[in-house]
């Protein structure tokens, strides 16, 4: 069954709705971008009616195409490392690298780190409720100019701290 539109009379050539109710693009070879765009739309259509999905933690995930870099046996044994609690798999600050070391010295890395005075200083305080107090007042001048709406205001301003004043 052809679909028309009187507003896109192009419409019928580049979509058709077959018996199974499957949308299709009639041009597959086409290097038009319009074309190639409808093409992922129609396959990812496809693929989610056909129920080629997988969910994880709630969320769906529709299955495409494609050829895996890595074998069953590589992917399974990166699974393994990935749940290891004692190592930690981290991308290095420099060069694309991977950084895998046991968690043992990774935070005693970090320790060394964060105790370095020359870039880290022991607050005496959080600094969390005076800071909330001028993000509030900041966007009540926001608000009251015209800015940001009510929504936008309520939206934005800290909730989960005490900001008495």
């Amino acid at each position: 069954m052809v679909i028309f539109n009187p507003i896109h009379p192009w419409l019928p050539a580049l979509l058709t709705l077959s018996s199974s109710l499957q949308i299709g693009p009639l041009h597959s070879t086409s290097s038009n971008p319009t074309l190639d765009s409808i093409n992922k739309i129609c396959e990812t259509t496809s693929n989610l009616t056909a129920g080629k999905t997988i969910s994880k933690s709630n969320k769906r995930f529709i299955l495409h195409p494609g050829k895996h870099n890595l074998s069953p046996s590589q992917f399974c044994t990166l699974q393994l490392l990935r749940n290891d609690p004692n190592i930690i798999i981290k991308p290095a600050d420099k060069g694309g690298a991977t950084v895998v070391l046991p968690s043992h010295l990774y935070q005693q890395e970090v320790l060394r780190q964060l105790n370095n005075p020359s870039y880290y200083t022991l607050l005496p305080s959080p600094l969390i409720p005076d800071t909330a107090q001028e993000i509030i007042l900041i966007l009540d001048q926001l608000l009251s100019d015209g800015f940001i709406t009510s929504k936008q205001h309520k939206f934005l301003s800290p909730q989960s701290y005490n900001v008495s004043s």
